[in-house]
């Protein structure tokens, strides 16, 4: 009996010492590592269960996280190593998300639903006796990152900043009609010169907001090139990136890829009348006046000769001027 005592007192005393060890939210947006904002640790515990109570300035999280100890080293301590046994997206159903979590060099991330998305968190409960975790979102819902607006923004349009969003060209704004997470850019109309840096973003550089994932940040047409969440200002390779017609930024590939290409195609019913003489071509609309290597020479309206591509209100058709 006094054996079994001893026994009872040191799993006491072993409960407690657990239940004095600080837990944080390790993962992308904190950091992995040791943290430097302590807001992240557990703010209180009750009994076996661990409280983030952050009900009075919710968390933002867009990345993958666990919950989990520091060791003395800065690394992980397995004793205190919470996530689920396999990786785990976050969908909240009527403002709560719960699962089932393991403890251990086994225990996987959380992610967030989506790249790109983000959660509000007012609270997280994490029982180490039932191995469970419950995660509230302060607006009751996941942020589905394909409904909001992703801009092109840099130096060329003064980084849309000093306007209202609602006033932001039609011409600036991605389009993901087609695919949610492939967004285009489409100036074939009026292909643009690209000088300065940029990057592509939100309106708050929240929820997207992406530049380069690669060691240099210089774009180059043609050339599909990495992107990364948080990645630094992306810069003309060639000092300008000229005519742009299309910009496509791919988030299922993480890519970007701009193109100089001309549409070829002729839509026969819709097609302007397109004419040329003496140098000179004439038609009924705003025309713009490309060679066969993509180069704008509309202003040599007058003084041409050879074979050109004509864009006049969106459809484009050869000609050969004499």
């Amino acid at each position: 009996m006094k054996k079994l005592l001893l026994f009872l007192s040191a799993a006491l005393f072993a409960t407690a010492v657990s239940a004095q060890t600080t837990l944080y939210v390790r993962g992308a947006d904190p950091g992995w590592g040791a943290q430097s904002d302590n807001t992240w640790a557990n703010t209180s515990v009750s009994g076996s269960t661990y409280v983030w109570d952050w009900s009075t300035a919710p968390k933002t999280i867009t990345g993958e996280f666990k919950l989990a100890a520091i060791a003395a080293d800065g690394g992980w301590d397995d004793t205190a190593n919470y996530g689920p046994a396999s990786a785990t997206k976050i969908n909240f159903s009527n403002g709560t998300f719960t699962s089932t979590v393991v403890c251990g060099a086994g225990a996987q991330n959380f992610n967030v639903p989506s790249q790109g998305a983000t959660l509000s968190v007012s609270r997280i409960e994490l029982d180490t006796n039932t191995l469970s975790v419950t995660i509230k979102g302060s607006d009751g819902a996941s942020i589905d990152p394909t409904t909001i607006a992703m801009y092109f923004r840099g130096a060329d349009n003064e980084w849309l900043n000093g306007i209202e969003e609602s006033e932001v060209p039609a011409e600036w704004k991605g389009d993901n009609s087609a695919n949610p997470n492939i967004y285009v850019w489409d100036w074939s109309n009026s292909p643009k010169q690209i000088t300065g840096e940029f990057k592509f973003a939100d309106w708050d550089y929240k929820t997207h907001n992406y530049g380069s994932g690669e060691a240099d940040q210089l774009v180059y047409v043609g050339t599909a090139k990495t992107i990364a969440v948080g990645g630094g200002n992306l810069m003309p390779g060639n000092i300008t990136l000229d005519n742009v017609t299309k910009v496509t930024l791919n988030l299922q590939t993480m890519t970007v890829l701009f193109s100089d290409e001309i549409p070829q195609s002729v839509d026969e019913t819709s097609a302007a009348v397109v004419t040329a003489a003496n140098g000179t071509v004439y038609a009924d609309g705003e025309l713009v006046i490309y060679d066969l290597v993509g180069n704008n020479v509309t202003a040599e309206n007058g003084n041409l000769k050879g074979v050109y591509v004509v864009v006049v209100d969106g459809v484009s058709s050869k000609i050969n001027v004499q």
